[in-house]
């Protein structure tokens, strides 16, 4: 087996091929736990208060705690562009991950990608 780096190919190694095959069992064994446990990631554009609109397009109410609104509602008063949020949504409850002005929506994989 080979790699392509930087316009040249580079032999791999039988070690770096069964770390290879380690990674990605260990992911799909993660993503399977994660999908079995009803965990999912999600990713929006936060509107205020309990809307988001998901970077497909679709318009949510997702039912953040009052702590989480009030840091959303400041983290957005320093910011001129709107926040992109990813949070977890899972049957136990909903965990906010993070908050940006970046647009992540931009990164997000389609499914005609994969």
């Amino acid at each position: 087996m080979q790699r392509q780096l930087a316009g040249r190919r580079e032999a791999v190694s039988d070690d770096s091929i069964e770390l290879y095959r380690f990674d990605a069992q260990r992911m799909l064994a993660q993503s399977n736990a994660l999908l079995s446990g009803r965990v999912l990631l999600r990713q929006g554009h936060w509107l205020g208060q309990n809307q988001v609109r998901d970077c497909a397009g679709a318009l949510l109410n997702v039912t953040f705690d009052r702590d989480t609104l009030g840091a959303l509602a400041r983290q957005q008063q320093r910011q001129p562009q709107p926040l992109t949020i990813s949070w977890l949504e899972a049957p136990e409850g909903i965990q906010l991950l993070r908050a940006t002005a970046d647009d992540e929506c931009r990164w997000q994989p389609k499914e005609s990608d994969l």
